[in-house]
């Protein structure tokens, strides 16, 4: 808790991740994993509460209910062998097709 009330003086951010990093920074011998920082400043009352963060079930993956209707379409840049790049583009249609085809048809 001294370290972090000291990051937190200093006007610099005071989170697990930074307490953990500042305490092996320090050279100390045994540093809490940042999971069990989180656990003792939300138990002690100073953990900042962010309710606008993202819940865990919004990286669901979102599927249309109908086919062609939305697409998702990614782009990745490649460096060829002699230097030249190229971009790969991957395309999906967010209907999934599986298990209301008969089988073989996908």
């Amino acid at each position: 808790m001294a370290v972090r009330a000291a990051l937190e003086a200093s006007g610099l951010d005071h989170g697990p991740i930074s307490v953990h990093d500042k305490m092996h920074a320090m050279g100390l011998p045994r540093v809490p994993s940042t999971a069990a920082l989180a656990r003792i400043f939300r138990e002690a009352g100073v953990a900042r509460l962010e309710p606008k963060k993202k819940p865990r079930s919004a990286w669901r993956r979102f599927v249309y209910p109908a086919p062609n209707a939305c697409w998702q379409l990614d782009a990745t840049e490649y460096v060829l062998s002699g230097g030249r790049t190229c971009v790969i583009f991957q395309l999906i249609d967010d209907h999934p097709l599986r298990g209301r085809l008969p089988r073989g048809v996908v």
